[in-house]
């Protein structure tokens, strides 16, 4: 499926490439795992949007340095 115009960059995150398609902008729009082949479209970036950032876990010192231990 044509992402539009911009540039892709492959990256390596947690020894996985990914590629990533940059609009002219500077966003990303499109990445895909280039070792399982799943694309996250701009539908998937929406609906993140959408959903919000989920709660970090927090270790056991980094709870206790929150709370003033």
């Amino acid at each position: 499926m044509p992402v539009g115009p911009g540039r892709f960059r492959v990256v390596t995150k947690g020894g996985k490439k990914i590629r990533l398609h940059f609009t002219p902008g500077g966003g990303v729009n499109e990445a895909k795992n280039l070792s399982t082949g799943k694309t996250h479209t701009p539908a998937d970036f929406a609906a993140d949007r959408r959903r919000g950032r989920r709660p970090t876990k927090l270790s056991g010192q980094a709870k206790r340095k929150r709370i003033g231990y």
